[in-house]
């Protein structure tokens, strides 16, 4: 189980979950099967190996991800 403290879907729907420990990516297609009524359990490895608290997540139009922790802002370009 993960603790969300931030979520972002980007341009693409994929969604970006940043919590304590780490940052997370579902793709769009992993989210196709889900309903209100069926629940999927995912698993999910954090993203690029980011390993830092994650508070805040946005995106550009250029599909680059920028996300808050403690240490700074970091851009992914996925």
């Amino acid at each position: 189980a993960i603790a969300v403290e931030s979520l972002h879907t980007d341009a693409s729907g994929n969604v970006w979950l940043g919590e304590m420990n780490a940052l997370y990516q579902v793709s769009s297609a992993a989210l196709g099967g889900m309903t209100n009524t069926t629940p999927v359990v995912l698993s999910i490895m954090p993203y690029a190996g980011f390993i830092k608290r994650s508070f805040s997540i946005t995106s550009d139009n250029r599909q680059n991800v920028y996300v808050g922790s403690h240490d700074g802002i970091f851009k992914f370009s996925p």
